[in-house]
């Protein structure tokens, strides 16, 4: 061997390169079309449990518990996962096309199958009939109040508060970071915030819609949720 490599230096040379170059960028790879929905869901709920003791609200008091559920698009891909944290509290977490862990140098850079959106909590709540949440801003829509005119805000998803926390659940992407929560009846698709029909096709039933805000981190190498 070692006369083998003294007559043919430069290919040693080769050999050595591209070892040392293995060893500095190593790289996994996983698509999520190789997972199934139950499998995401699991891998959801492992990150999610991870960090679980570390998410607090109020004066520190710690969530009790929490359930993952898909989301889908208007064209009935799996892109989205619901976190209905208990005793209120929710999230989104959005699933991206792969998962890349690169090693340089022994030191790990990812790109996350998983992307976590912002907590609705006590802190931050949503109403039915508010300006901030709706996309056609020609129209006029006050704030729902009880009947002691206090402004009604939720800290539990549309879906939950509708009562279709158990149905197929819809999560439209309208542009930037403004979302439609849905559920489809027939051929329409209902609007969980506003209860209105709609048609995610066309684009002038979509600028009537309420939304939700969700912003998701975006970096070519972050730790992995």
């Amino acid at each position: 061997m070692l006369k083998f490599f003294k007559k043919h230096k430069v290919l040693a040379v080769l050999l050595i390169i591209v070892l040392l170059w293995g060893i500095v960028f190593m790289c996994e790879y996983r698509r999520s079309s190789w997972y199934s929905e139950e499998q995401h869901i699991k891998r959801v709920s492992k990150r999610i449990d991870n960090h679980f003791k570390d998410w607090k609200y109020g004066n520190g008091e710690r969530y009790e518990s929490f359930k993952v559920y898909p989301l889908y698009e208007k064209d009935n891909t799996l892109q989205y996962f619901l976190v209905e944290f208990e005793p209120f509290g929710f999230s989104v977490v959005r699933l991206n096309k792969y998962e890349r862990r690169r090693y340089i140098l022994f030191r790990a850079y990812s790109v996350s199958m998983y992307l976590e959106g912002g907590i609705y909590d006590d802190k931050r709540t949503w109403s039915p009939n508010n300006d901030d949440l709706t996309i056609d801003k020609s129209q006029s829509n006050a704030d729902m109040k009880d009947d002691k005119e206090i402004k009604i805000a939720y800290s539990k998803s549309p879906y939950f508060v509708t009562g279709y926390i158990n149905d197929k659940k819809y999560f439209i992407k309208y542009d930037g970071g403004r979302y439609i929560c849905a559920i489809k009846k027939g051929n329409k698709f209902v609007n969980l915030i506003s209860g209105m029909e709609f048609d995610a096709e066309k684009s002038e039933s979509l600028e009537k819609q309420s939304i939700i805000r969700f912003s998701f981190p975006f970096s070519p190498y972050r730790t992995m949720f």
